[in-house]
């Protein structure tokens, strides 16, 4: 069987490109704190987040999430094949156009063409799972479409503003807001779900099936206006906040109910030490996401959030880095996509470290920030997390060269 059909050259070719994403990283970490005028900072921050949201992670999502609904054959289509390495290709064009030119027309050409690839994927998708067997994570497949579908009004609604030029600072940050808050929130992590769920069904690792739609429900009805948490500096009338703040503390509450619906003890049973340590990071990372959000309904740690740049960093980092990147390295591990040497272990590790580090030190930064008070090297410090980074996949990617 060709192996593009199932999601192994996939997941091999995403973590290529998540390697791509960490060099972008660490350059724009570097130029932070020392000279390098050779690149546009601007220009490579579009870059990175472009390339990371749909080079690296949609790109698998896209292809685990087809293979898991309709198995090798589907996957495996001419049609689902040719739109994949479309998707791919349009990826590149964007990380070398934003790279080059920041937004301008072949960016925005680029940029028009992923979500337009994406939204036939969606389409092929969900009448795929509607003609499947219904799994334990086709629920949550068919919510993450919607909520990719959603983000992309954001996206298009700042396409429009860059090419009009006329771009308000409020429509500004609510559109990018609006697209970061329905693909962290939606499109990945119902995706990333759907796809735990569907193996822990397999594996009969799953307490209760009804009580997994009562989590899903919740966490559904309380995406929406979860966006509220992101545009709290809005100064929302008292009754939109009132309607965040219950959103936020429901949407902790489905995250701990969904917990208790899986069988722990057997689970870890079957885990390798490195695949523990994962497991361990994703939960507390995905239980301090949670907290923390339902946190920011508080106005001075609202204010503390939104109004100090490191701090918003530190939470996307959390989210892209701690749980969605982790979340695929350690389902791929589980599902045998990764291999697991002791290349990729000592990859996982030094990978785990530099995350740990980045997101200390930008809290600490953001903090004293607050009062003040300046850290000492802390430029120097961000930097080496970033190589940490960057050894750490880049060591991930050569054990899979391993025999």
């Amino acid at each position: 069987m060709n192996k593009w059909h199932t999601p192994l050259k996939w997941i091999r070719l995403g973590i290529i490109s998540f390697l791509i994403v960490a060099i972008l990283g660490a350059i724009m970490r570097y130029k932070i704190g020392f000279s390098l005028p050779y690149f546009n900072q601007k220009y490579l921050q579009h870059a990175h987040s472009h390339f990371a949201f749909s080079g690296w992670i949609s790109q698998v999502l896209w292809a685990w999430i087809a293979y898991n609904i309709g198995g090798a054959n589907f996957l495996g289509t001419k049609k689902i094949q040719i739109l994949l390495l479309s998707h791919f290709m349009v990826a590149i064009g964007m990380l070398i156009s934003f790279t080059i030119q920041g937004y301008g027309v072949i960016s925005i050409i680029f940029s028009s063409a992923s979500i337009i690839t994406s939204i036939f994927l969606v389409v092929e998708l969900y009448n795929k799972s509607n003609l499947s067997q219904k799994t334990a994570g086709t629920l949550w497949y068919k919510a993450s479409f919607l909520w990719f579908i959603v983000s992309t009004v954001g996206t298009f609604w700042l396409i429009i503003m860059m090419i009009q030029k006329n771009i308000p600072q409020h429509a500004y940050l609510s559109s990018i807001y609006g697209y970061l808050h329905f693909q962290y929130n939606g499109w990945f992590f119902f995706a990333c779900t759907g796809i735990l769920l569907q193996f822990l069904e397999k594996n009969e690792l799953l307490v209760e099936q009804h009580s997994l739609k009562k989590s899903w429900l919740i966490l559904s009805l309380t995406c929406i206006p979860a966006y509220g948490l992101s545009i709290l500096w809005l100064n929302l009338p008292i009754y939109l906040y009132t309607i965040v703040a219950i959103a936020a503390t429901f949407q902790l509450l489905g995250w701990i109910h969904l917990l208790k619906q899986i069988h722990v003890k057997a689970f870890l049973i079957r885990l390798s030490k490195i695949q523990k340590t994962l497991l361990v990071a994703l939960v507390c990372t995905v239980s301090l996401k949670f907290t923390l959000q339902s946190l920011s309904v508080i106005p001075a740690v609202s204010q503390l959030a939104f109004g100090i740049r490191p701090i918003v960093i530190a939470y996307l980092h959390l989210v892209l880095l701690g749980i969605i990147s982790l979340f695929i390295i350690f389902q791929a591990t589980l599902e045998n996509w990764i291999k697991q040497g002791s290349v990729v272990i000592a990859g996982i590790i030094i990978f785990l470290s530099g995350f740990l580090l980045n997101e200390v030190t930008l809290a600490s930064q953001g903090i004293t920030s607050f009062f003040y008070i300046l850290i000492p090297h802390i430029e120097a410090i961000l930097f080496i997390a970033s190589i940490l980074l960057v050894t750490g996949v880049l060591l991930i990617n050569i054990g899979q060269l391993k025999k």
